[in-house]
C-alpha cells in the first residue's frame, strides 16, 4: 500500500507539472500576441508622427504661397495669371492637408483599437491563469481524499489524459477494476469524460454537472456510487 501511495503521489506531481506547463505555454503565447500588438502600435505612432510632419510642411508651403501671391499682386496688375496659378496651388495644398487629416484620424482610431486589444489580451491571460491555478488546487485537494477513502488510483496515459481506477467496488471481487478516462481541454478549461468501464448510463449528465459546478470531488464520488450500484 505504501508503494502504491508513493507511486500515486509521483503520478500526481507529474500531472501537476503538466498542468503548470500548460499554463506557462498559454501565458507565453499570450505574451507573444501582446508583443506583436505593441509592435503594431509603435509602427502606428511612427506613421502618425510622419504625417504630422508632412502636415506641418504643407502648412509652411501654404504660407509661402500666400506670401508670394501678395507680393505678386503688389508688383503688377498684369500678373493675374500668376495669381490664379498661386490660388490653384493653394487649393491643391489645402486638399492634401484635408486628406492627411482624415488619414490621421483613421490611424488614431486604429491605434485606440490596438490599445484595447492589448488590454483585452492581458485580461484574458490573467483570467486563464487563475482558472488553471484553481484546477490545480482542486485536483490536489481531491487526490488526497481519493487516496485515503475511495481506493482510487490515478494514472496519466501516453496521450496526456487521466485515467481513474477504482477497486474495492465488488465485495466478491475487491481487486476488480472499474475506471473512467478524463481529459481537460486547454482552450476553455472544461472536463470531458472519454470513456468508462463499465459504461454509466447518465455519464453525460454527470459530466455536464461537473463542468457547471467545477466540483471534481463530488463527481468522482458519484461515479464510484454508480459503479457500486452495478454490483448490488
Amino acid at each position: 500500500m505504501t508503494r502504491s501511495m508513493q507511486q500515486l503521489e509521483l503520478e500526481f506531481q507529474n500531472l501537476k507539472v503538466d498542468i503548470e506547463d500548460m499554463g506557462l505555454q498559454f501565458e507565453e503565447q499570450m505574451k507573444k500576441e501582446i508583443a506583436k500588438v505593441q509592435q503594431d502600435a509603435e509602427l502606428q505612432f511612427k506613421f502618425l508622427a510622419q504625417k504630422r510632419s508632412e502636415v506641418q510642411q504643407l502648412k509652411t508651403e501654404i504660407q509661402i504661397i500666400k506670401q508670394r501671391g501678395l507680393e505678386a499682386e503688389k508688383e503688377t496688375v498684369n500678373s493675374e495669371e500668376c495669381v490664379q496659378q498661386q490660388k490653384k496651388e493653394l487649393a491643391q495644398k489645402r486638399a492634401e492637408i484635408d486628406a492627411l487629416l482624415q488619414e490621421r484620424e483613421i490611424n488614431e482610431q486604429q491605434l485606440r483599437h490596438l490599445r484595447e486589444r492589448i488590454e483585452s489580451k492581458r485580461s484574458t491571460l490573467n483570467v486563464e491563469k487563475q482558472k488553471v491555478n484553481e484546477k490545480t488546487d482542486q485536483i490536489e485537494r481531491s487526490t488526497r481524499m481519493f487516496k485515503e477513502f475511495l481506493s482510487l488510483d490515478i494514472i496519466k496515459t501516453n496521450s496526456g489524459h487521466i485515467q481513474m481506477i477504482f477497486t474495492n467496488i465488488d465485495p466478491k471481487e475487491p481487486k476488480a477494476k472499474y475506471c473512467f478516462k478524463l481529459a481537460l481541454h486547454e482552450d476553455n478549461i472544461k472536463y470531458q469524460i472519454l470513456e468508462s468501464s463499465p459504461e454509466i448510463a447518465d455519464l453525460a449528465e454527470l459530466t455536464a454537472k461537473l463542468n457547471s459546478t467545477n466540483d471534481l470531488r463530488a463527481f468522482v464520488i458519484t461515479v464510484r456510487q454508480r459503479f457500486k450500484a452495478m454490483v448490488q
